[in-house]
């Protein structure tokens, strides 16, 4: 299995969250094409996120999927558009990327439930 971006991040729970460069192409870089140049933004999000909160598309018991978000001002499209988003499906220990894209939302696509993670002010 290819490994996109090409080094694993581990989240603050010790997650280890990956992307394949099939999922990568197929829908990250096809829908979300501003995130190619901005996969440091996508990296530190996962690595140092604001904000984990539960997606309105989690499937359990298949999987849980969160969306870590961090206002991410190196990206290219800072500040026209401040956070980052990153959808993780989580299952057994580690993390798929599912898709990342910008948004002035800090809550963008989040469903019912508590803040899995809220960083310290």
């Amino acid at each position: 299995l290819r490994i996109f971006p090409p080094q694993k991040s581990v989240d603050r729970s010790g997650i280890k969250v990956f992307c394949t460069k099939e999922q990568w192409d197929s829908h990250v870089a096809l829908n979300h094409s501003i995130m190619v140049s901005n996969v440091d933004a996508i990296v530190e999000t996962i690595r140092e996120p604001e904000l984990i909160l539960p997606s309105h598309d989690t499937n359990p018991p298949l999987d849980e999927r969160r969306i870590y978000t961090k206002e991410s001002k190196s990206a290219t499209y800072y500040p026209k558009l401040k956070y980052t988003h990153v959808v993780v499906s989580v299952c057994g220990g580690s993390g798929e990327v599912v898709t990342a894209y910008p948004n002035n939302n800090k809550k963008s696509g989040c469903g019912e439930g508590e803040a899995i993670y809220v960083a310290e002010e």
